[in-house]
Order: C-alpha cells, then structure tokens, then sequence
C-alpha cells in the first residue's frame, strides 16, 4: 500500500476512524501472539531495520536485548493509545523527550517504519486487512515525526533549562535577593516564613513548623528553597522527594542523554523503593520545583520558563513512574533465583559480578 512522506512541521493530534483504529489494535494483538516473545520480536524488527540502513546502528548504544523489548513495548502502547489523541501525542512526546540527543532524520525514520510495517506484513499475511495496515502505516508516520518534531522545535527549551537551572545554582549571583517562596496559603504572622522591617531583629533560632527551617535564612540556591517551600507545603518528610532532589542536578544537566536518564529513573526508583512509601505522588514534587524557581528567579522567570520546566518534569516523571514498580518486582525474582542456588554457585555468581564491575569501572577497585 502507500506510504506518505513523513511531515516534521507539526504535531498534531493524531485520529482515524474507529473502524481504522480497531482494525489496526486487532492486527497488532495478532501479530504479539503469533511472535514468542517481545524481546524476540524487537531483535527480529531491529535486525530487518539496521539491514536496511547499516548507518543507523551507532544510535542504538543500549543492551540488544534491551532495546528490543522497550521498540516492541513503546509501539504497543502507542497502538492501544490510538483512539485517545491525547494520550497518544503525550506517549509520542515522551518517545522524542527519550530520542531528543539523537539526530534522527527523516530517512532514518521512514526506513523504521517501513521496515516494521514490512515485518508486520509477512508475519500476518492476508491476515492484516487493508484498513489496518493503513493505520500501522498512518500511526508509525506520527511516531517518526513526532520524535523528530520534539528535537526541532524544542531546542528553545533545553536553552531556557540550562540558562535558568545555573542562575538558579549560583549563590550570589541571581538578579535580586530570593523572593520568599510561595505558600499554600497559611497566613504571614503564623508561619513567619517573610521578615518584614517590624521582624528584622527576631530571634534567628525561631524555626518554621518544627523543620529546622530559619525565618531568617536566605536560600541562595534551588535546594535551599526547595526545601523550604516543601516545609511550608507540608510536604518536608516525604522521604522519596529527598531522593529526587538529591537526583534533580543529573536529571536537569543529562536532559539530552536518553541513556543516562534511563539509567537515573532505574537508580532513583531503587532508592525511593528502600522507604516503602506509598501512595507517591510526583506532582508534589513539580508544585516545590515551580515554587523554588519562581522564588529564586523572580526578574527572569516568564511563562516560557513555566512551559519548560514543566515538560522537563513531566517526562522525568513518566520515566520514572514507569520504574517505581520495579525494584519490589525484581527483588522477588532474584530471591527465587537465589533461592535455587548452591552456596558455591552464588559465591562464583558474586566473582563475576566484581569481575565485570571491575572491567567496565577499574577504580572501583579501589573501594
């Protein structure tokens, strides 16, 4: 069948017909089935795309296996997001947020798709009618051109990112003193967070709210006030929004590396895992981040750096939202593992763990 061009000048909600959109759910359900494995199934696609175009294969610097099962889970939940446009562009996005340091071309994504759509073809047959290999074909033009659209368009962003998260980090260098942080909304006289010119000579041992927060300290930097307005919000003994804002500096400066943010979403869910939290909520990690910003910023910031710094925490927050499960999951698999083990075969297990850490990370040794 056809194959349009792919467009990269907008993204835009993506639709088709019902009719189109379950057709194309119920190939997608039956191609799954007749395959043994995700993971076995994304090789087989990977393979069909890098013979035809070698050149792309530096792109893909993670574990074959890895990537294999990620390709075949991301384009499934793009298949079952058809019918919900919003949803939809919002998985798109996240893919181009995951792809922004790669200079993706439209070549490079046109032989993607086409490649899929070919390995989708033989697998099925006749089975795969026409509407819905029109939708595979109409769904993975969007994907390609989102991601691409995403490191077009967004360059703007990453430059505000950058620019306001050093400001915001420069003791004494920020355009004015700190703004005081915003509330949520107790009145002045009881949190005594703001020192008016009648409470310049109040006791600088005051506290806020028993936090150890002084009335009369200054914060010069985004942890200083980040956890300052996590106090006024009584959100200060949330222990996992320590662990993210002691990761928030690697997140903000890696944005543009997929691979290292990958990797801070799987360590920072690790180290949430360990204060058995429930209920996380990451949006109250966003409402301090705002907070602190707006407060440390408060001549430069604008509605482009509310725009910014939103989708930066929005994708951060879908990567590691996707990993909080993760750790209590794999704990239970490794104790069966374990469980299943000669004491001598976990010793020799534990040589090859340092043996390989040893290779990759030689100072380790020095630990």
């Amino acid at each position: 069948g056809n194959r349009p061009e792919i467009s990269i000048s907008t993204l835009d909600d993506f639709y088709l017909p019902p009719a189109t959109v379950e057709a194309t759910q119920e190939a997608w359900g039956l191609f799954i089935c007749q395959n043994s494995s995700p993971t076995k199934l994304g090789k087989e696609m990977y393979n069909l795309i890098f013979e035809a175009s070698p050149g792309i294969l530096h792109l893909f610097t993670s574990a074959r296996d890895v990537q294999a099962e990620r390709l075949t889970a991301a384009i499934g939940a793009c298949v079952m997001a058809m019918s919900e446009a919003k949803n939809l562009r919002t998985i798109v996005e996240t893919l181009g947020f995951q792809h922004i340091s790669f200079d993706i071309t439209v070549e490079q994504a046109t032989v993607f798709r086409d490649r899929i759509v070919d390995k989708i073809e033989m697998d099925l047959g006749d089975e795969l009618t026409l509407q819905a290999h029109e939708g595979l074909v109409a769904l993975l033009t969007y994907i390609g051109a989102g991601i691409i659209y995403v490191r077009s368009n967004y360059s703007e962003r990453l430059k505000i990112l950058a620019e306001s998260w050093n400001l915001a980090n420069a003791k004494g260098k920020a355009d004015t003193a700190p703004s005081q942080p915003e509330e949520k909304k107790a009145p002045e006289s009881e949190d005594g967070l703001e020192t008016t010119k009648g409470e310049e000579d109040k006791d600088e041992g005051d506290e806020l709210n028993g936090n150890g927060i002084h009335a009369m300290s200054l914060p010069t930097t985004f942890g200083e006030m980040f956890q300052i307005n996590a106090a006024v919000m009584g959100l200060a003994q949330r222990n996992w929004m320590r662990e993210v804002l002691e990761s928030f500096d690697t997140i903000v400066r890696h944005v543009t590396n997929a691979n290292r943010m990958q990797e801070e979403s799987e360590v920072l869910a690790l180290k949430i895992s360990t204060h058995r939290e429930e209920n996380i909520n990451l949006a109250e990690f966003k409402s301090c981040m705002l907070a602190a910003l707006r407060s440390l910023l408060p001549k430069y910031w604008t509605s482009a750096h509310e725009v910014a710094w939103t989708w930066l925490w929005e994708n951060a927050a879908r990567m590691l939202r996707d990993q909080l499960g993760n750790p209590r999951r794999h704990q239970q698999s490794l104790e069966r593992l374990q469980e299943g083990m000669s004491v001598e075969e976990q010793h020799e297990l534990r040589k090859q763990f340092y043996a390989l850490f040893f290779e990759l990370a030689p100072a380790g040794q020095d630990y």
